[in-house]
């Protein structure tokens, strides 16, 4: 209670914070139960680096490659990790340990910057946030973006707390310094990025600045020209500086960015769907959902969230926009600040190339935590702070509201546990069958590599048509070398993905024909006997196969013999075995008995590109041919345009070295 201040009103500032502690409760309840659950290969991606440091000894893996705003997020799962064996348990506490820095910031933002206790207000708002689970999921689960927040909070209230007097620029020097390392760090940690934090903190500065001395005429009769100069400059080296830094960093750690995504949209039709579907994502962040009845309680609360909703991000802001003129100067510094912030990032999400889904609303997560602790601030000062009746009723409607929001998140932490058992179904039965190491695409790699307590050790990989890439995301380089695991590996395929990757048959691929082919659900598991990241997954060519034997498709079925040889008559077509090949040079060897000569003609993508062709003579042929690029189904196809009987007993193919 020393936070708050006597003349408030008392009565509504406890009612405030008893609803933001039971709010509170039910987040760190849902943390260690339901939160186990809304794990992803995005979210696990911290604990898995982690997990690198612990094995490399190194704070930033060399071989690390992902988001810069990783890094933050998995210091204190690390810490938590020499202490605690399981890993979800262990993230769930760096988790809290995020919860409690993001509360502080709030505080600390609202008690330096704007000099109240607007915080009793936003607390209870920003733990309901959008007050559904898939939305905890993007803020506290994931956790990147909480500390997104909390850097940016505590960067502009510490800006706001070291200037004096934002026209005369009187500082506390200590303060002010500290405010440039919070920024510096900010750039540096790459979680924030510097359109998103330093742009707005210079035009707030510099629209502030210039609003208080709009009656100046002339430059040089602006006061405190030169201090405003330097306060300018010195920012900008600092955010500069970040921003290098950052970059460097990138450079050295092998952590990639998305700047080809930010730029501009080259087309009308670009721009039109970038907003539908920031559109679509706001709404599936607010729970809307066609499998969701509007008369049952889901459905009432989806209304009354978005109601909510409306209200903190778009009716409230403006009623403060209005009231711009009658605030202080760090409240105004703080409401341009956020607004310049907001126009940002719409303008980044809207008029550029970002990635083109759903999930881009989340990039507006920071928007939404400033537009709530602007509402916040105005409900504070306007109707909660006098000692009066409506006082009361008012703490006692948000207190409500925010409390009976926090029903879905309740709901999920019931049953967690049958539900994280589940989960872990697919992992025990890896284990089970010995498959310990293996790979499969992006959303089922680290994700079940967290649930299996590390047991069964998942790396992400791309899986096109009859090949496999290794996909360096979030990932580290070192998983993909044979070195790092020599023993039975395996692949994970969805039988969409099986679809895809193995349209001709899983002996067709660069990986060969796996050993075993096991299936778990909706997912089939080819196991081999080695670790298929070896030739960078492409299986050497077995010389000793002879594709005359069940490896060639055939215009009729009695062309193949029972002594495993192929007659072909007059008219009748040999084609297959659609493999995929790697850059290199090859000889293909044909054992045949013919009278007319033959043409036989190599080919790839299914008869679409033609690599060669040669006749084909009575005895022994050696067909050789180079590839300058990776092909997908190469066929040997064969047609008998003569009139006598033509028969083929070897069709062996070799790689030479």
């Amino acid at each position: 209670m020393k936070f708050l201040k006597r003349q408030d009103s008392f009565l509504s500032n406890k009612i405030l914070l008893g609803s933001g502690g039971i709010i509170l409760t039910i987040l760190i309840l849902y943390l260690f139960t339901g939160g186990l659950t809304r794990i992803h290969s995005d979210s696990a991606a911290p604990l898995n680096i982690a997990l690198e440091m612990m094995r490399t000894g190194e704070l930033f893996p060399d071989g690390w490659i992902g988001s810069t705003g990783i890094f933050t997020f998995q210091l204190p799962i690390w810490l938590f990790l020499q202490f605690i064996p399981d890993y979800l348990i262990a993230k769930a506490c760096a988790q809290l340990l995020w919860t409690f820095l993001f509360i502080a910031s709030v505080i600390f933002m609202c008690k330096k910057l704007l000099k109240n206790n607007s915080w009793i207000v936003g607390i209870p708002v920003m733990l309901t946030c959008f007050s559904v689970d898939v939305q905890y999921d993007m803020l506290f689960i994931q956790c990147a973006y909480t500390t997104t927040v909390f850097m940016t909070l505590f960067t502009i209230g510490g800006l706001g707390s070291s200037v004096q007097h934002f026209t005369t620029w009187e500082l506390h020097k200590k303060r002010f310094v500290l405010a440039l390392l919070l920024t510096l760090v900010s750039c540096f940690l790459g979680i924030v990025a510097v359109e998103a934090l330093l742009l707005p903190m210079l035009g707030s500065i510099l629209i502030l600045y210039m609003y208080q001395n709009r009656k100046c005429n002339k430059l040089n009769e602006l006061p405190s020209k030169k201090r405003i100069i330097e306060i300018l400059i010195s920012i900008s080296l600092v955010g500069g500086i970040g921003y290098l830094c950052s970059m460097k960093l990138a450079t050295w750690s092998g952590v990639l960015g998305n700047g080809d995504a930010t730029k501009l949209a080259t087309s009308i039709e670009q721009i039109v769907d970038n907003m539908v579907m920031l559109i679509q994502g706001i709404f599936f962040y607010l729970g809307f959902s066609t499998s969701v009845s509007l008369f049952s309680i889901d459905g009432v609360l989806t209304i009354v969230r978005f109601a909510f909703f409306i209200a903190l991000t778009v009716v409230f802001p403006i009623l403060a926009y209005r009231n711009y003129q009658s605030e202080s100067q760090r409240t105004q510094f703080f409401l341009i600040f956020s607004l310049i912030h907001t126009i940002e990032s719409l303008i980044v999400i809207i008029f550029t190339q970002m990635v083109n889904y759903v999930g881009v609303s989340r990039y507006l997560l920071t928007s939404v935590v400033l537009m709530n602790l602007v509402a916040s601030n105005y409900i504070y000062t306007r109707y909660i702070k006098n000692m009066n009746l409506l006082s009361i009723l008012y703490s006692l409607g948000i207190s409500c509201v925010t409390v009976v929001m926090m029903f879905p998140v309740v709901k999920s932490t019931f049953d967690y546990q049958t539900t994280l058992n589940n989960m872990r179904g697919l992992t025990t039965y890896l284990a089970d069958q010995g498959l310990l190491y293996g790979y499969a695409t992006f959303w089922n790699a680290g994700v079940n590599t967290a649930l299996s307590n590390g047991r069964v050790h998942i790396s992400g990989v791309l899986t096109e048509i009859d090949q496999v890439q290794p996909f360096y995301w979030l990932t580290s380089k070192d998983w993909y070398e044979p070195e790092c695991y020599q023993g039975n590996t395996f692949l994970l395929l969805s039988s969409a993905e099986v679809a895809v990757y193995a349209p001709n048959g899983y002996e067709n691929t660069l990986l060969g024909e796996p050993e075993r082919i096991l299936t778990y659900g909706d997912y089939t598991i080819l196991a081999y006997d080695h670790n298929i990241s070896e030739n960078g997954f492409r299986t050497p060519i077995d010389e000793t196969k002879n594709y005359i034997n069940g490896f060639m498709a055939l215009s009729d079925p009695s062309m193949q013999q029972d002594d495993g040889s192929i007659v072909l008559q007059s008219g009748q077509v040999m084609y297959g075995p659609y493999i995929a090949l790697d850059t290199g040079c090859y000889e293909l060897t044909v054992d045949a008995e013919l009278q007319d000569p033959q043409e036989m003609r190599i080919t790839a993508g299914a008869g679409q590109e033609q690599i060669c062709s040669s006749e084909l003579k009575n005895g022994t042929t050696v067909i050789p041919f180079t590839l300058e690029s990776e092909k997908t189904q190469v066929e040997f196809f064969l047609q008998n345009t003569g009139s006598t009987v033509l028969k083929l007993t070897e069709l062996r193919l070799a790689k030479q070295k």
